[in-house]
């Protein structure tokens, strides 16, 4: 981890002749310009930067684009270039396998041992890692270097002062990022200890996102179904005149990387404080149990609901003793793959855990542990509560929020009667997101096996057995209806564009995969189409729900009854996963359906976005099902509108 650290320093060379100063003895100066600078370390220098080496000085420089190590020992003034062309100085070329070695001796503090083989017939100059001590870490491995007693004598002086720099260098690391570190939440504190910061929020000042929809603030649209004897003179001889739709087309933006704690960091890594008696405790999190380093003297009590009494307890969580907790919470981020939205739940669930559901204490925690990650949010207060609100370019249905420097924050716990809001913020702060790429890897719990058929045939090629993970499906339920950008439209993207649950990928997908073994492109879409429009229940979300409510694909699979947004959501991951074909989800009022861009001759109703033609696949044409390419009944193809997915 140390040598990664160092190594992601050094990545700042650019490639070429630019040398970046990897440790120094001195008063080492860069006296290219007439006023003289001195030489720090992670300096970058060209090959004519002019240096001033004193008497008994040094100065090692890393060329990353050649992994060679360049040691400027030779007093005097002179063109980098000229040192290094200098004899008298010494240059190092470092190999592959033992630049690697070292890393695993410095990130497993392993001990070298350097032994000679003097045979001739093993001098190969290239190194090997003994196998004697493969597993302990603690002891680290043996390092056999087979060559000459100049070699192995050069490898041991090369080993010797390369952990000395690094040493001296990681030390001055350190300093900077403790320095920076509480620099950083010094301010925060001071910020937050000042009257002047917080400001009473007044009513006019809170906006509300769109209400979420009710099915019967629309039209309802009944599916259109086909009786079974229909189907069979129909699906043979329907044919559709092909024509363009008129396109409305918005899109997701692309993904963001979650984002680095930069606040409290050195190049993106936070520093895990050496622990020789670490104290764990557990939690809950979507019947999943995790566990971060906590002991008894974590836990602190907010004196009174005031600015100085906030400041205080922000300092307290200031505390070196809870960078180990902030570091075992990226590190669940990254093992369990929380998205943002999981994240901030997480560390709900935890502060909820160790400090009591509701209390100020654990909104305090929270806070600091979701900014000090790298995520966007402010403090605010009313006469008894401490608050956070939270920033994300996604519009939350029924939260309100407010606009600050141009960003939303919105309150999900609490309303904004009565509230002041502080200004304090972190540095390089990143808004949440509510895309979700893949699925958190929560402990499996298996739901019971769900066989889904057609009941219309007894068939194989329409029926399938699946079960889902029960934990995923709670988890589900808890995220939060949106649309992003103030469009409307692109409330089912975040759904569709998830990818599925690979467990349920497992079950499911070598059953389809045998319907559609030797099928055309069509085929193959149509029996996942008839499928879907087949054998399962279609059902209304308010008269299930009580309000609008789509399925993320999985919970298709898991609920008894799905509308036509989870049968359009699920289609189209299906078609996209098994076949490798582009999909789009396309609104009607009241109705959603999907297109299917082939690549092979497919007739039909057909939209064209960006050039690429989408052929008509309606899930919720339902009874003995229906072909690709046509629109359901009563759809007007002139008002539709695209959702362009992943």
């Amino acid at each position: 981890m140390v040598w990664a650290a160092i190594l992601a320093l050094v990545t700042n060379v650019a490639v070429g002749q630019n040398y970046i100063v990897y440790s120094m003895k001195g008063n080492v100066e860069d006296v290219s310009k007439v006023k003289a600078r001195k030489v720090r370390l992670r300096d970058n220098v060209l090959p004519s930067t002019m240096l001033n080496i004193p008497a008994g000085g040094c100065v090692v420089l890393f060329d990353e684009a050649k992994d060679s190590q360049y040691t400027l020992k030779v007093p005097g003034r002179a063109k980098v270039s000229e040192m290094i062309g200098d004899r008298k100085n010494s240059v190092s070329k470092l190999t592959g396998d033992f630049l690697a070695y070292v890393k695993e001796q410095i990130s497993s503090g392993g001990q070298m041992l350097v032994l000679n083989c003097s045979d001739p017939a093993t001098v190969t100059r290239q190194l090997q890692v003994s196998k004697s001590f493969a597993g302990k870490a603690k002891d680290g491995d043996d390092l056999i270097i087979c060559g000459t007693q100049s070699y192995v004598d050069e490898v041991r002086s090369f080993t010797d002062d390369v952990l000395n720099d690094y040493y001296q260098f990681t030390d001055d690391v350190l300093k900077d990022y403790r320095e920076f570190r509480e620099k950083v939440l010094s301010d925060f504190a001071e910020k937050v200890a000042s009257k002047e910061s917080w400001k009473a929020v007044s009513r006019v000042e809170v906006f509300y996102p769109e209400e979420r929809p009710k099915e019967e603030d629309e039209e309802r649209i009944v599916p259109f179904r086909i009786e079974e004897g229909e189907s069979k003179a129909l699906v043979p001889n329907f044919e559709i005149k092909d024509r363009k739709l008129n396109v409305i087309a918005c899109k997701l933006p692309t993904p963001k990387p979650l984002p680095v704690p930069q606040a409290i960091a050195v190049k993106g890594r936070i520093e895990e404080i050496p622990d020789d008696n670490p104290h764990y405790r557990s939690f809950n999190y979507f019947g999943t149990k995790m566990k971060v380093r906590w002991s008894d003297d974590c836990a602190f009590k907010l004196e009174r609901v005031s600015e100085r009494g906030i400041a205080a307890a922000v300092k307290k969580l200031s505390e070196e003793k809870y960078n180990n907790l902030l570091y075992d919470c990226i590190h669940l981020r990254q093992e369990y793959n929380l998205s943002d939205w999981a994240y901030y739940q997480m560390l709900g669930e935890l502060s909820a855990s160790f400090l009591g559901k509701g209390s100020n204490e654990a909104t305090l925690l929270m806070a600091m542990l979701y900014s000090q990650s790298g995520y966007m949010m402010r403090l605010a207060r009313s006469a008894s509560r401490v608050l956070m609100l939270v920033s994300t370019q996604f519009n939350l249905h029924n939260y309100g929020y407010l606009v600050i420097d141009g960003h939303n924050f919105f309150l999900l716990d609490g309303d904004f009667d009565g509230v002041y809001l502080c200004e304090a913020k972190f540095p390089r702060e990143q808004e949440m997101s509510l895309i979700m790429k893949g699925s958190p890897r929560l402990t499996d719990v298996r739901s019971a096996e769900r066989t889904i058929a057609s009941p219309y045939s007894t068939s194989s090629w329409l029926k399938a057995t699946v079960s889902v993970n029960k934990n995923l499906i709670d988890f589900y339920n808890s995220y939060p209806s949106s649309y992003f950008n103030n469009d409307f439209m692109t409330r089912w993207a975040m759904y569709a564009n998830k990818e599925m649950e690979p467990e349920v990928k497992e079950q499911l997908y070598p059953q389809i995969e045998a319907w559609i073994r030797g099928k055309s492109q069509r085929e193959g879409a149509e029996s996942i189409l008839n499928w879907i429009q087949i054998a399962m229940e279609y059902g209304y979300d308010d008269e299930i729900w009580g309000h609008d409510r789509a399925f993320f694909a999985e919970e298709s699979l898991y609920y008894p009854s799905c509308d036509c947004e989870d049968r359009s959501i699920l289609f189209t991951r299906l078609v996209r996963d098994l076949l490798g074909l582009k999909c789009i989800l396309v609104y009607y009022p009241g109705h959603l359906a999907t297109g299917v861009c082939f690549t092979e001759d497919v007739k039909g109703d057909y939209i064209l976005v960006d050039g690429d033609r989408y052929v008509i696949c309606d899930p919720t044409i339902i009874g003995a099902g229906a072909p690709v390419g046509r629109t359901m009944s009563d759809m007007d193809n002139r008002t539709a509108n695209v959702i362009v997915l992943d």
